[in-house]
Formats: C-alpha cells, structure tokens, sequence
C-alpha cells in the first residue's frame, strides 16, 4: 500500500461516477417506490422489483463504503426524503457515529425526514439494526425513543413493553406513538390506556386513542376519530378508519355531508369505495363523467366492485389537467360508457345495504386474497378491515419492504 490506499479505497476512487450513480438512482427509486407503496396500479410483485433495485444500489453504496457515505452525505446538499432515506440507511449500515448523528439531527427538524429515517432504519437488517434500537430505547431524549418505537413496529419486532413504557412519556408525540402501536400491534389488553387517552390535552393522542379503539370494535370511536382528525392533522387515516370501522348509519350520513360540499366532495367518494356499498354506484358513475373527479370515482367503483382497472378494454386517452390531483398522478383514466356497460351486466351479484371489498362481500377470506393479490390501495384496506375482523390482530404492514411482506404471507 505504497500509496497509503486500502485496494477497496482505490476502487472506489476510480469508479466514483458509479457511486455517485448508485446514491442517486437510490434516492430516486426509493422515493418512486414511497408513492407506489400506496398507488391505484402497482401490486405487492411490482413493489418488490422496485424494492430489488433500491437494495441493489444500497449494496453498491455499502461496498464503496467512506466513499459512499461521503457522497452520500454531499447529496444531502439537495435535501429531501430520498437524500435523507440513503444517507441515513448507509451511515447506520456502517455504523459511522458521526454520519448517524448527522442524519438523525436533520430528520429530527421535519416530520416528512423522521419519516424518512425510520423508513431508512427499518430496512436494515437485523444485525445491523439490534445494537441500535437498544441506544434508542436508553437515550434521555424522547425523540429517539419515539424512533426505536416506530422502527420496531415497522419490522414486527416484539415492542409491548416498549409501547407501555411510552404511554406515560410526558411527550405527546411520544405517546401518540404508542396509542398508534397498540392498534397496530393489536394489543387488547390496553384498552385502559386507550381509555385513558380521550382525556389527554393532545389531540394527536386523542386521535391515535381513538383509531387504535375502533379498530378493536368500537364503533363510537371511528366517529370522534374523524371528529378530532383536522385537530390532530390525521385526515387521510381517520377517513379510511370511519368508513371502514364506523356505525353503517353514521358512515351513510358522513358520505351524503361530505358529498353535499364542493370542498369535501372527493373525501365523500374516497369514503364511499372504502365504505364498499354498491348503492353508491350510479352517483360513481355519474362522477366518472366529470373529468376532476373521474379517476377517484373509477377507482372508488373499482374497490367496491373488483373490476380489473388496468383491463385495457376500459382505457381512454389521459387529460391533461392544470389543477390535477396529486393522488391521480398514477391513476387511470377510464371510459365511462365501459364502466356503464360493465355495470349493467354485474350488477345483479351486489346486494345494496351491504358492504364489499373488491367484488366480494368483507369478510377475512376477502382481505387475505386482497393482501396477497390486490393493488397497493386495496390491500391497505384490506388490511384494515382484517385488523377489524380479527381483534387481537396486528395491521399487516402493506408499505414494508416488498420481500419481508412476501416472507409474511407466505409463513
């Protein structure tokens, strides 16, 4: 080594284009695959081609190792969840103390970063990830431990005395975390706490008190779920859990309010496929006509019906739209006169009054074919209504890593 360069160092100093390559499709494809994890058209397979290369590029960073992280941390410059998610991932993968610190204190300042970092921790394996998490759990400062909470849930490792240790945390965000766990995990045996917590000051642990309680049966509690959600900045997962988990009755009026209002329109349509009764079916329809609410009402009809959107007998020529919706980025835009057809034919299998998950009436058998096979969106519905059906269930995790979620069904 005359020229005072380890072989690894060398290799990585020639083929620096390479890594820099590899830091920037991984921050690209991880953030393509963050909106994927919850699009209209990718199914768990396609999450895990994309899963594959992410890693693949990882690994490249990995092996480049203080070359990597350098140009990993220079990315940085140009900050955002993806930057964050590789250099946060390769600092811990590495154990670099001072790049972990770095990354931790620039996620700790926005709450889309922390999202980011956790999402970076729970890719890690285990043995990379183990002496971590228990630094986490012991440090002083409530933030760390609200990641070790989050990064244990995500990888479905045992937490139930890490989530009891954090319902009396005098942080709130801490706490909601906890109250969010304890739905997640399915832990029946804190419904005291999640009783306790209506009270607390903090509307977010109102909010995650009462998510965590409907999905463990009570109806009330989808009700003042929704009711506290604009306080505790929840609305996109309040909406899914009160249509999913609320009184039939009380769903029916929330969707006809929400319908009733041009500003509310589209949470109406979004609760009403969630919701899955086909008496909604003519007014989708009706909506499908109407190019700014066409691909949520298709897709709405779709979640309720099971029809294959991506059939290309249904497709029409996409619009381009100046105020589009972000969440129909990925969407597809489907003939109405097909879905008319379509319905005239099928309808006559659908029993309005009740509700059904993609063609099917709810029921476990319907959410477990619907997490092995169905869209992304689908399956976090299903999810949720088999964390519902099953009390004592844990949510499946549908944004995980694509392999571990095949690793879990197959098991």
């Amino acid at each position: 080594m005359k020229n005072g360069f380890a072989p690894a160092e060398i290799s990585s100093l020639l083929n620096i284009p390479v890594v820099t390559e590899h830091a920037d499709e991984a921050s690209f494809l991880w953030s393509t695959r963050e909106q994927a994890a919850l699009a209209p058209h990718y199914h768990l397979d396609q999450l895990a081609l994309l899963d594959e290369r992410v890693l693949a590029h990882l690994e490249g960073l990995r092996v480049a190792g203080e070359t990597g992280l350098q140009l990993a941390t220079q990315a940085l410059g140009d900050l955002n969840s993806g930057t964050l998610f590789v250099a946060g991932w390769l600092a811990f993968a590495l154990q670099n103390r001072e790049a972990m610190s770095h990354t931790f204190s620039i996620a700790l300042s926005d709450p889309e970063l922390s999202d980011a970092l956790i999402s970076a921790l729970s890719w890690l394996d285990w043995d990379d990830l183990e002496p971590l998490l228990q630094r986490l759990a012991e440090s002083p400062l409530s933030a760390h431990r609200a990641v070790d909470l989050a990064v244990r849930v995500a990888q479905g490792i045992p937490a139930r005395q890490t989530i009891i240790a954090a319902l009396n945390d005098p942080d709130p965000q801490l706490r909601a975390r906890a109250l969010r766990a304890i739905g997640e995990r399915g832990l029946t045996e804190c419904e005291g706490a999640l009783d306790s917590a209506t009270a607390d000051s903090h509307a977010g642990c109102r909010f995650w008190s009462y998510w965590s309680r409907a999905l463990q049966g009570d109806f009330r509690a989808a009700e003042l779920a929704f009711e506290v959600s604009e306080a505790a900045q929840q609305t996109g997962p309040a909406l899914e859990i009160a249509a999913r988990a609320g009184y039939p009755d009380w769903v029916r009026s929330l969707i006809r309010g929400l319908a009733g209002n041009s500003t509310t329109l589209r949470q109406a349509v979004i609760a009403a496929g969630a919701f899955g009764d086909p008496a909604v079916v003519p007014w989708l329809l009706e909506l499908c006509g109407d190019n700014a609410f066409s691909c949520v009402a298709a897709e709405a009809f779709a979640l309720i019906t099971g029809l294959d959107l991506e059939d290309p007998s249904l497709r029409r020529d996409p619009l381009d739209l100046e105020d589009e919706h972000p969440d129909d980025a990925f969407a597809y835009w489907v003939s109405t006169e097909a879905l008319h057809d379509w319905w005239q034919a099928e309808q006559g299998r659908f029993t309005p009054g009740s509700r059904y998950l993609a063609g099917r009436p709810i029921s476990e058998a319907a959410a477990i074919r619907l997490l092995h096979g169905g869209t992304q969106r689908q399956r976090r519905g299903a999810a949720i209504e088999l964390a519902r059906l099953r009390k004592g269930a844990s949510v499946f995790p549908v944004t995980a890593r694509a392999d571990r979620q095949q690793r879990w069904l197959a098991a």
